[in-house]
């Protein structure tokens, strides 16, 4: 492989300048400097040490001699000036051992002309290395999107100089703090900022007041995390308060700038749809894209049917009009920030009978089956009724362009499984519905896992941890993971639809922040959010209940609660039973993280 574009020229690099002035021998207790170019210097040693040879007879043998000593080679002595230069005060001029144009004091391997840099120290030069830097990423990964869809600095371990590795960095080009969001009533938005432990700094507030064409003041509300602009950064979406006779929506792209709490505020358009729910690349143009899922239960609307869909956006931002600015579109020409794909109904899949109660969609997308191919899948979950009801898991598995397989159903949670690859797995009664379906890797083997639960039914506020087996589909073994609740009784608080999973304390493991309802059913709370670590010890990865800072006045031993923070001015956040009106960080690909 050629040397660097930045290395010398071969016409620029003849060899080393070698000056042995600086040599000495001892005389009669006096050091004497000599200089093997003239011929006083060649004298006074023949005739001192006894040599009784002329250096100038011999056959360059000593020039040639020293210079091999000085780099450990022997086939230089073609390359050493004839002693009719050195007689005539000629610098020796010697070049490279292995003459790859690096001076051998900058060659970290002299004598082997296809290496001359050694980033990490291992011994191994750059070019045979796989990872320069031993980040635990190749080079290759770090030179193209690829499958942690980030392209970063190959030969620097962490190449925003945050202190964290790029390989455990959720964005390894952001120099900045997570953070969390949570929307207020007071026309802004709360920016927690993580210590990266469990905690977070005070709130400030960011965005700028926003009105509805008469004027009126409207909040900030359904905010969805991501890298949407591709620049590495964290960055966000927000929409208004719905208003008007349409219920239209603005939708404004917060673009994180060059300060931690602090973003260019963009207004991207209008909406009628939610740009928010599971992101991930869907299409694998290293572009972040957003599926959203809605349900209608027939009972009540007034519709005669329980109705399911779909929506994708495709990012489009590479192709955004910024003089005409639209949120979405259905072709790339229309320059809108995403382009809306067919959208999918799902509801005699999902709902044949109509009797369907709830159905979700995880916030997550990962791979459950990389022996068959490494795209991003989705799962959903449903079930029937208001009390302790099982719950049906379905998969959609991504194709990789921007569409999915038809809904694959997995196994029955909190039920009998008389089909599928659980068939004769009775868990009827044992667990809770879910409220909460966090798609995530848990135990870092490259395979999707699922956490489910969190309802006021049944086991109050417990989840479940069923493990991906690379095949495409779950264990029929969970483990009971965590509990919100431990000491409720059913339609008591402790009841989440709101779990999200990040890596909070950068240990290289997903955690969960997730709310928890402190009224009863039906009653309106502001609730609180909570962050419970993952375990790491020997069997416990999948479960979570550990706070690092247990003596932090918002912590105690099994978690941190974000929302005992100091508080935005104005009355506490009146919240609805399903949402908790807050968004967490997303790592992305391989590992997607999203939250509310």
């Amino acid at each position: 492989e050629s040397a660097p574009e930045n290395r010398p020229s071969d016409s620029e690099d003849a060899g080393r300048d070698i000056d042995f002035r600086d040599l000495s021998v001892d005389l009669d207790d006096e050091v004497q400097p000599f200089d093997l170019r003239t011929d006083e210097s060649r004298e006074d040693l023949s005739a001192d040490t006894g040599a009784g040879e002329d250096l100038s007879s011999s056959d360059e043998s000593v020039a040639a001699d020293m210079v091999s000593q000085s780099d450990g080679t022997e086939d230089l002595e073609s390359e050493v000036l004839s002693s009719d230069a050195r007689d005539t005060g000629e610098e020796i001029i010697v070049p490279a051992c292995d003459d790859d144009g690096v001076p051998d004091d900058e060659d970290a391997f002299p004598c082997d002309p296809n290496e001359w840099l050694d980033t990490d120290n291992d011994g191994i030069g750059n070019n045979a290395d796989p990872d320069d830097d031993n980040d635990t990423l190749s080079d290759i990964e770090e030179s193209e999107p690829g499958l942690d869809c980030f392209v970063t600095n190959p030969t620097l371990a962490d190449s925003d100089f945050d202190g964290i590795n790029d390989a455990q960095d959720p964005y390894p080009n952001d120099p900045y703090r997570e953070f969390v969001l949570r929307q207020n009533d007071q026309g802004s938005i709360d920016l927690f900022l993580s210590n990266r432990n469990g905690t977070f700094s005070a709130p400030v507030q960011i965005g700028d007041p926003i009105t509805d064409n008469d004027g009126a003041p409207l909040n900030y509300r359904f905010i969805q995390m991501g890298d949407f602009d591709g620049d590495g950064n964290l960055d966000f979406i927000a929409h208004s308060d719905p208003y008007g006779d349409d219920e239209l929506m603005d939708v404004y792209f917060f673009v994180r700038e060059d300060k931690e709490d602090e973003f260019e505020q963009l207004y991207i358009g209008t909406t009628d749809t939610r740009l928010i729910g599971t992101v991930a690349d869907y299409n694998e143009d290293y572009a972040f894209d957003i599926v959203y899922f809605t349900f209608i239960e027939r009972s009540r609307s007034t519709l005669d049917k329980d109705e399911a869909y779909y929506y994708t956006f495709l990012n489009n931002w590479a192709n955004f009009n910024f003089s005409s600015p639209c949120a979405y579109g259905t072709t790339v020409e229309q320059g809108c920030m995403f382009v809306l794909q067919p959208v999918v109904d799902l509801s005699e899949t999902l709902a044949p009978g109509s009797n369907r109660w709830v159905a979700g969609i995880s916030r997550q997308s990962v791979n459950l089956n990389p022996s068959v191919d490494g795209h991003s899948d989705l799962l959903i979950y449903a079930f029937n009724n208001g009390g302790n009801a099982a719950t049906d898991i379905f998969v959609l598995f991504g194709n990789g362009d921007g569409t999915f397989s038809g809904l694959n159903y997995m196994f029955t949670h909190n039920g009998n499984n008389t089909t599928g690859a659980c068939q004769g797995v009775d868990l009827a009664g044992d667990q809770a519905p879910v409220n909460s379906a966090v798609f995530q890797d848990f135990n870092q083997d490259g395979v999707g896992d699922v956490l489910l639960g969190f309802d006021d039914d049944g086991d109050t506020g417990a989840a479940w941890t069923y493990f991906g087996t690379g095949a495409g589909n779950f264990s029929c073994a969970p483990i009971k993971a965590m509990d919100l609740a431990p000491t409720n009784g059913p339609d008591q608080p402790g009841r989440s639809s709101s779990a999200r999973p990040f890596d909070f304390n950068q240990d290289g493991y997903p955690d969960i922040i997730t709310g928890f309802d402190t009224g009863g059913y039906g009653e309106g709370t502001r609730g609180e959010t909570r962050i419970y670590l993952q375990r790491t010890g020997d069997g416990e990865l999948g479960t979570f209940g550990r706070a690092d800072n247990a003596d932090h006045p918002n912590c105690n031993e099994l978690y941190c609660d974000l929302y005992a923070q100091p508080q935005s001015d104005g009355p506490p956040l009146n919240m609805s039973l399903f949402e908790h009106g807050f968004d967490a960080p997303i790592q992305l690909c391989l590992t997607s993280f999203s939250a509310e």
